[in-house]
């Protein structure tokens, strides 16, 4: 990593430390890569929750953009798994107007009331009252979300992680989640529900100007403005990506078939100059032998 970074200022936003930090960071760059990586740059794409590190690759001589965002353990992921399903269900039934004419703000407020509501249903959270009785909290939080998952099987509990204390609570497997994990289960439903799902934090970044996916087994690729084409640490799985384009065509109000094989609805990015043809984002999604691709290119202003 870069010797000159100050990484406590780094890791810190307004006095208090970031959703993010250097604990998924390490998660995110696997261990052989770490041995020929070279740090270039980092910044926040969307303090405090994610941020773009771009490395310089000795063996393959190429820079890498890697999106870093809150690491999730197994449970972590099954619980994001979980109240997805639930909350499809929940904000259907929601206020019409709300769902489909309110603002981002409310939207994002929907989301989170239902999410907490939630976990509150299934007990998943520390309620407080004290006289609570503790019938049927026998299991932990592992057991307990495997259960609500309809999963029998038995999961040996995470590895702890010196780095981070929260792994080592979840390594005693706890019967509530804590708040720091509500903060990070929010921001994955936020981004999925909101956003752009995994390529959500690079349609944050004001320096990239084109992102590109040409299949399910190809990574997603990112124009910067300052590095050009670079590769990035993103994929999405076969179900994931076509779930995805057809997510991208529903919100332009278009569809995508064999026979009209491409779709170009326009989508806002991170830019808001006062220009008629800036702060769009134009998205291709052909149909290729590969699987589904898609590309998102941000207009720059004039």
């Amino acid at each position: 990593m870069n010797p000159d970074l100050d990484e406590d200022a780094f890791f810190s936003s307004r006095g208090k430390p970031t959703i993010t930090t250097r604990y998924d960071l390490e998660k995110a760059v696997p261990m052989g890569k770490k041995r020929h990586f070279e740090e270039v740059e980092r910044y926040w794409v969307n303090e405090p929750y994610s941020f773009v590190i771009l490395f310089r690759s000795r063996k393959e001589n190429e820079t890498k953009y890697y999106v870093i965002e809150p690491y999730c353990n197994p449970i972590e992921r099954d619980l994001t798994e979980f109240l997805t399903g639930k909350l499809r269900i929940a904000i259907k039934y929601t206020d019409d107007e709300v769902r489909v004419e309110g603002d981002e703000g409310e939207r994002r407020a929907v989301i989170e009331r239902e999410t907490r509501r939630l976990l509150d249903r299934y007990g998943l959270v520390e309620r407080q009252s004290a006289g609570r009785s503790a019938e049927g909290r026998t299991a932990g939080l592992i057991g307990r979300v495997r259960s609500l998952l309809g999963r029998g099987e038995t999961v040996d509990p995470p590895l702890v992680d010196p780095v981070r204390p929260e792994p080592a609570i979840l390594a005693e497997d706890p019967e509530t989640v804590t708040e720091a994990q509500i903060t990070k289960l929010l921001y994955y439903l936020k981004r999925d529900f909101i956003g752009y799902e995994r390529i959500d934090p690079i349609k944050h970044d004001i320096n990239v100007e084109d992102i590109s996916c040409d299949g399910y087994d190809s990574p997603v690729f990112v124009y910067h403005t300052d590095y050009e084409q670079i590769i990035s640490n993103v994929h999405h799985g076969r179900e994931r990506l076509d779930d995805f384009v057809i997510k991208l065509a529903q919100r332009s109000g278009k569809g995508i078939t064999n026979a009209a094989r491409r779709s170009t609805p326009p989508c806002p990015t991170a830019r808001a100059p006062n220009s008629p043809s800036a702060g769009r984002s134009r998205i291709t999604a052909p149909t290729t032998p590969s699987g589904n691709s898609r590309t998102s290119r941000s207009r720059r202003s004039t």
